[in-house]
């Protein structure tokens, strides 16, 4: 895949030999967490700058429960905002109970949702005007475009 990308994966994926993808145990959730650090910290010396983390709570709660997720997020979310980095936790809506949790950790707190077949972005923590999500090809690959609601 990438230089700079890494995706941790649980073993049971199955997924072969790409030395992008980091196979996790998805046993202990801070054995696992610790992985993702190292991953981190590689990358990071790589880069020379901060760190781009896309986690997907949900599943994370799914494997680990609902208490320990929220842990093992709260650390990541401290640590990427000591480091200076970003972090972005993707939530499926079915989730509430994580959503009241994660809102108290996240700084900005924003939905996506889909009316008439169009994605809109809101900002629900700090609130916002609502944005169509468009895709601008205009220079040959895709760029996200957001049109103010009025």
């Amino acid at each position: 895949m990438g230089e700079l990308l890494r995706i941790l994966v649980p073993r049971e994926a199955g997924v072969p030999g790409d030395p992008s993808v980091i196979q996790v145990g998805g046993e202990d959730a801070w054995e696992d967490y610790r992985r993702c650090l190292e991953a981190a910290e590689e990358l990071s010396g790589k880069s020379h700058g901060p760190i781009l983390g896309v986690i997907g709570a949900s599943s994370i709660a799914n494997r680990y429960g609902l208490n320990e997720a929220i842990r093992v997020l709260g650390a990541e979310a401290t640590k990427t905002r000591s480091e200076g980095g970003l972090l972005l936790l993707l939530l499926k809506p079915s989730r509430e109970d994580l959503r009241r949790e994660l809102g108290a950790i996240a700084d900005v707190h924003l939905k996506i949702i889909r009316e008439h077949g169009v994605p809109i972005l809101c900002g629900v923590n700090p609130r916002t005007n609502l944005f169509a999500i468009e895709m601008d090809v205009s220079k040959g690959h895709p760029m996200p475009k957001l049109t103010p609601i009025l």
